[in-house]
Order: C-alpha cells, then structure tokens, then sequence
C-alpha cells in the first residue's frame, strides 16, 4: 500500500511538472506574441522617421529655425525607439532564460528571430543617426538615454547637414558666354538684355567691343535696321582699336542699303577699305559695291 502510494505521488508529481511546464510554454509564448507585435510597430516608427528624415533633407534649404526643429524632434523619437528596442531586447534574453530553466527549445527559433529584427532596426536607427550627424546617446546597461531636462531646447546635433550654397554670379566670360549662347538660340530680346547687362556691369571688359556688337546684330535680325545702324556705330566710335570695327563697319553698310540708302551704304565700305584693307570685311565690301 506504502510502496503504491509512492508510485501515485511520483505520477502525481510528474503530471503536475508537466502540466507546469506546459503552462510555462504557453505564457512564454503569449508573452512572446506581444513582444513581436511590439516589434513590428517599431518597424512602423522607424519607416515613418525615415520618410520623416527624407523630407527634413529636403526642407532643409528653408529657414534654419525649421530645420533645427525637424532634427531635433527625430532625434528625440529615435532615442524613444531605441530604448524600447533596448527594453525588449533585455525581456527576450529574460525569456530565453526561462526557457532554458524549463528545458524547452521550441521557441528558439522565434527568439533568434526577434534577435536578428532588433538587431536589423538598431543598425537603421544608426545609418539614420549618421546621415543626420548625430552621435548615438551614452547609455548605461539598464538604464535609460539621459533625456533632456524639462522646459530645455533639444539639443541641436553639433553636426548639421550642409546647408545649400547659393549658386555664385556668372564671372565676367560667363556672363558673356551666356548672353552668346542666348543669341546663338534665336532669342533677340533676351540676348540683348542679357549684353545690356554685360556691358553695364564690366564696361571696360575685353569682350565690351563685342558685346556691342552683338547688341547691333539682335537689331539686325530682327530688320530694325535704323536702330542697327546706331548700334553698329557705338561699336565704331567706342571701340576703335577693337577686332569687331571691321566687321561693324561692314554690316553697317548692310543695314543701309537694306533700307535703300546705297549711298550711305557706299560711303561706309569706302572707308571701309580705306582703313582696313587686308580685312575680309574690307573684300566683301568690295563684292557689294560692284
């Protein structure tokens, strides 16, 4: 009877252990199913700050004030995150220690799952951290990152992206340059202006006497020729030691004879080929006066 009751309490005990252990199992398991939950809404948060962390970069030629504020607000949420990644992190590693206690493996290959999730999102809120400058906060195992005292500003992080540069005004050939180009495209109106402008801001420039020029030909094309005729005349009293007397010497007489002043057209190339002979300007004049 001794000897059989002794077997029952041995039975009875070994169901209990069972039964415990199973219970065991399934709070780990519950507790496990809240922690990933927990995890995926920290995939959410850390998706949203990135998004968040683009638009900041983008806004971030607005004023500096805004931007102050946007990267001190994801600072202060990323700090969040990664103190509850720490807190989950130290509950799985409690987790997994009482499975081993209970002799259970079933639930390893979550907790490996969880590991490598938590480790992903650390790296991110990192990469996150090194695109904004920010130095990752000083915690101690079991503590929480130092959170900033009551009523004080976030902190600005000492390293701040590059605000855009302004792009610097054309030098003196690039400004040349483009109002040429300007020309080159057919656009008289905006070529004029664009040499207008040149000759007002560098009048003593060695591109002056062609900038001029080019004012004169905008006319030209145009077929406001009476205007052209002026035009090609500042060239010539202006600059005449300049390479582009000839060829205003030249066109001028065009513009003439395009409003039927052959006489006057003749006069120019006249002294056209007085003063200039060698020039291809001067030949030509010569084909139109035969």
């Amino acid at each position: 009877m001794k000897k059989t009751a002794i077997i029952f309490f041995a039975v009875l005990t070994g169901t209990v252990t069972g039964c415990a252990m199973r219970k065991d199992l399934m709070v780990l398991e519950g507790r496990m199913a809240q922690q990933e939950m927990q995890i995926k809404e920290a995939d959410k948060e850390i998706a949203r700050l990135n998004e968040q962390l683009e638009t900041a970069m983008k806004k971030r030629d607005e004023a500096m004030n805004d931007t102050r504020g946007s990267y001190a607000g994801v600072r202060s949420q990323m700090d969040e995150i990664r103190q509850n990644l720490n807190i989950l992190s130290g509950q799985i590693d409690e987790l997994r220690h009482v499975l081993k206690q209970s002799g259970g493996s079933k639930l390893e290959d979550r907790f490996e799952r969880l590991d490598r999730t938590i480790t992903q999102n650390t790296d991110r809120i990192i990469r996150i951290e090194n695109q904004l400058g920010i130095q990752a906060p000083k915690t101690v195992p079991g503590q929480t990152a130092e959170q900033p005292e009551s009523g004080a500003e976030a902190e600005v992080p000492s390293k701040m992206p590059p605000m855009p540069v302004e792009s610097a005004p054309p030098t003196e050939k690039g400004q040349y340059d483009e109002a040429k180009q300007t020309y080159d495209a057919g656009k008289w109106g905006a070529a004029r202006q664009g040499f207008q402008k040149f000759l007002k801001t560098y009048p003593k420039s060695q591109y002056a006497d062609s900038a001029q020029y080019w004012i004169a030909e905008t006319f030209y094309q145009e077929k406001w020729y009476e205007k052209a005729i002026l035009e090609y005349h500042e060239v010539i009293k202006n600059f005449p030691n300049g390479n582009k007397v000839p060829a205003a010497m030249f066109k001028q007489g065009m513009a003439f004879q395009q409003i039927n002043d052959k006489q006057n057209a003749k006069l120019v190339w006249q002294e056209l080929i007085r003063k200039f002979p060698k020039s291809n300007e001067a030949t030509q004049a010569k084909q139109k006066m035969q």
